[in-house]
C-alpha cells in the first residue's frame, strides 16, 4: 500500500497509451524523456498479489490535477478554468488486473474520473472561454508478447463521456494502438505502431448555430483528434547506439493521416561517463494550422539537457 503523492502510469504500448488516464502531464516541457513531463497526485494505491504472476491494483484520489498544455497563442481571450472539485461519491478511482508470464503479459483495467485535458466551452462573452473537464469512464486492456528479438504490443481503450454530451464537446471513442519492435545487431531497435481511433457522434460543424459555439467545436475536434469518425495514424521509433554505447541516436515520428499531420523528435545523447550525459534534440510539427500537430507549430524548437545522476 502506498499513500501520498505518486505517479501511476498504465499501458504497455510505446508512448501512446489510451489507458493512461490517472496522473497528469505537462506538455509544455520540452525534454527527451516522456516521464519528465509527469507529475504526481496525492492518492492511495493498493497492490494485492494473489500469486507471483498476478497483481490487482486499486487506485483512489480525492483530488484532481489536470495536464498542462502550452500557453494558447490566441489573443484577447480570457480563460475561465473550471477544474472539478471531486465529491466523495465521485473521487477518481481505478482498478486493474495484471498478469505476467514468461512470454506474455496482459492486463484489464477500469478508471472513472475526469478528462485530464479540458474541452473549450462557449460563454456569454465572445472573449471568454470556459475550460471544462468532462467526467469519463475508461475500460482498457493491453498485452505484450515477446518472441526472441521481436516484441508485439497492443493496447485498447473505450473512453466514455460519463455526463451529457454537449454540441461542441469531447466525444466518446475507441482507441487501439498495436505494433511490433525488433532488435538488430544488439545496438539498433526499431518500433512501428498503428493507431486507430473510432469516434462516436462526431460534430457537424456546419450545422452548429453561432460562430462562437462553432469555434469551440473546431478547437475540441482538433485537440481530441475528432475531426472525423475514424482517425488512422502511426508511430515509428528508431534508436541506435554508437562508440561502445556512449553515443545514442533516436528518431520518433508520430503521424496522422487525412488530414496529414506529424510530429518529429530527433535526439542525440552522449555519455561522458556512467553518471553524466548530455542530450540535444528538437520538437518539430508539420501540417496545417487546423490539424492535430500543425496547431502546435508556434511552440516547436530545439532543446538540450545535461543530466547528472548521484
Amino acid at each position: 500500500m502506498k499513500l501520498g503523492k505518486q505517479i501511476v502510469a498504465w499501458g504497455r504500448a510505446d508512448g501512446i497509451n489510451p489507458t493512461d488516464n490517472l496522473t497528469p502531464r505537462n506538455y509544455s516541457i520540452q525534454l527527451p524523456f516522456e516521464e519528465d513531463q509527469r507529475s504526481g497526485v496525492s492518492a492511495l494505491k493498493v497492490n494485492y498479489f494473489p500469486d507471483t504472476q498476478k497483481t490487482i491494483t486499486f487506485y483512489l484520489t480525492p483530488s484532481f490535477q489536470p495536464s498542462k498544455l502550452p500557453q494558447s497563442q490566441a489573443r484577447d481571450i480570457y480563460f475561465l478554468d473550471r477544474q472539478p472539485t471531486p465529491t466523495r461519491s465521485r473521487w477518481p478511482f481505478g482498478l486493474k488486473f495484471d498478469m505476467r508470464g514468461d512470454q506474455v503479459d496482459w492486463s484489464l483495467s477500469y478508471f472513472r474520473g475526469f478528462k485530464l485535458l479540458p474541452e473549450w466551452q462557449a460563454s456569454d462573452s465572445a472573449n471568454t472561454v470556459i475550460l471544462h473537464y468532462p467526467k469519463i469512464a475508461v475500460f482498457g486492456a493491453d498485452v505484450t508478447v515477446n518472441l526472441g528479438r521481436y516484441g508485439w504490443r497492443a493496447e485498447l481503450a473505450r473512453v466514455e463521456r460519463d455526463e451529457p454530451q454537449t454540441v461542441s464537446g469531447f466525444r466518446s471513442n475507441w482507441m487501439l494502438v498495436t505494433g511490433v519492435d525488433r532488435n538488430f545487431y544488439d545496438n539498433l531497435n526499431v518500433n512501428v505502431q498503428l493507431i486507430l481511433q473510432q469516434n462516436g457522434n462526431v460534430a457537424d460543424l456546419a450545422s452548429i448555430a453561432g460562430s462562437n459555439e462553432r469555434n469551440m467545436a473546431l478547437v475540441n475536434a482538433i485537440r481530441f483528434n475528432q475531426e472525423s469518425a475514424r482517425k488512422l495514424g502511426s508511430t515509428m521509433r528508431v534508436g541506435k547506439k554508437w562508440l561502445n554505447d556512449t553515443l545514442e541516436t533516436e528518431l520518433l515520428v508520430f503521424s496522422y493521416f487525412k488530414p496529414n499531420t506529424s510530429y518529429w523528435r530527433p535526439l542525440l545523447t552522449y555519455s561522458f561517463k556512467d553518471d553524466m550525459k548530455i542530450t540535444v534534440g528538437a520538437e518539430l510539427y508539420y501540417g496545417k494550422a487546423n490539424t492535430y500537430f500543425g496547431s502546435n507549430k508556434p511552440i516547436q524548437g530545439l532543446f538540450t539537457e545535461l543530466r547528472y545522476i548521484f
